[in-house]
């Protein structure tokens, strides 16, 4: 038996269209066990709204059919969403659109028996809060992840710029980086467990913990309310669409914390550059691809297919939605994400590093040319 008080919120930021998609859900095996789901739909691609609502409806089914009750089996359970997810993006991606298909982001994660379990594809986030401290235990799939695994600082220019460029997403093709551990991580009496989309990098990972901690007592509804607040309130011209799904760990079934409790291992480097990283694995380490009520979701309406008019930067966040109910979707509008213009940055970036290394490249030809030319004067004079 696992105690949860779960929540989510969600703003549309300073976009023209709500693409996230978020809910949550109880497992028919009992014991309090809860399904988390985050998407964020790629708003470069023709339909990102689409694509995330679909990553949600697909755990949903996976959900309502029982395969995520057997604690043995939730793992391959969901693996086999994922695929799932992603032949359905393939299946409705319009063949006259090209490349253009359908993408979007997916983070699920089973908190159950004292511990969590996940599954991620792309830049969501998978934090968990103790003690003060935020961890992010998923891997981050965007090109600044990759970068900050070969060594490149967190603040490199090439780095910051990159953030926004991922490697991995469910796009109907080949999945090129599946976080799926073989291995859950230990819960105690008073964690929260957050899923985020990237609009939430907007916060430090210190604001988003003072924030947890200074609302903790009042519930995950003030949680989560706060948090998008917060992001609503800085006011950024481009602010992305931001929603969370927050989840408190009360009691039966985690551990109780004792003294001071170890650090939550760390899958994957931050990529923000107001904190410190850690090494993690390269990219081929990284591990491929874990009863029931209906999911409760926060997804958006099957609506038109036009962009709904935003709000502006200060526009109000949508209404959290229950914790555990039937998964009703329920999204607000959505957005653009990964702009194209911060693609354009990274490669002018790493152009100049291309043209810099060749310079020195054509100095050093040159020099050791020279070098040998004149030892073969010397030799014929």
């Amino acid at each position: 038996m696992i105690e949860l008080d779960t929540a989510l919120h969600e703003t549309i930021g300073a976009r023209a269209e709500q693409q996230d998609a978020a809910g949550s859900a109880l497992l028919g095996s009992g014991g309090g066990a809860q399904l988390l789901v985050l998407a964020d739909g790629l708003g470069g691609h023709a339909d990102g709204a689409r694509a995330s609502r679909m990553v949600i409806e697909a755990f949903n089914d996976a959900a309502t059919g029982g395969l995520f009750d057997e604690p043995d089996g939730r793992r391959q359970a969901l693996h086999g969403a994922i695929q799932e997810v992603n032949k359905r993006i393939h299946e409705a991606t319009d063949p006259m659109d090209g490349h253009r298909s359908m993408a979007s982001t997916a983070v699920a994660a089973i908190l159950a028996n004292g511990t969590v379990r996940w599954i991620s594809v792309g830049d969501s986030h998978l934090y968990v809060c103790r003690n003060g401290r935020l961890s992010k235990l998923n891997a981050d799939h965007s090109q600044a992840g990759i970068m900050i695994r070969h060594g490149y600082s967190p603040n490199d220019e090439a780095v910051i710029n990159a953030r926004s460029v991922l490697v991995s997403a469910l796009t109907g093709r080949d999945i090129e980086e599946v976080d799926n551990p073989a291995h859950d991580v230990a819960l105690e009496i008073g964690d929260v467990v957050v899923l985020a989309s990237d609009g939430l990098n907007t916060l430090s990972d210190t604001e988003i913990a003072l924030a947890i901690d200074q609302m903790y007592d009042k519930g995950a509804k003030a949680i989560a309310t706060a948090l998008v607040q917060m992001v609503i309130d800085r006011g950024l011209p481009r602010q992305d669409n931001a929603t969370v799904v927050v989840s408190r760990v009360l009691g039966r079934g985690a551990r109780a914390v004792e003294g001071d409790s170890p650090s939550l291992p760390l899958t994957q480097a931050t990529t923000r550059t107001d904190i410190p990283t850690t090494p993690v694995p390269a990219p081929d380490e990284v591990t491929p691809v874990a009863p029931v009520p209906e999911i409760a979701v926060a997804a958006p309406p099957l609506v038109s297919e036009s962009a709904v008019p935003h709000e502006g930067p200060t526009a109000a966040a949508t209404a959290a939605a229950e914790p555990v109910a039937p998964l009703a979707r329920t999204t607000a509008p959505t957005t653009a994400s990964r702009q194209q213009p911060a693609a354009e940055a990274t490669a002018d970036a790493m152009a100049r590093r291309k043209r810099r290394n060749m310079l020195i490249r054509i100095f050093l030809t040159a020099l050791v040319s020279a070098v040998i030319a004149g030892v073969i004067v010397t030799q014929t004079g």
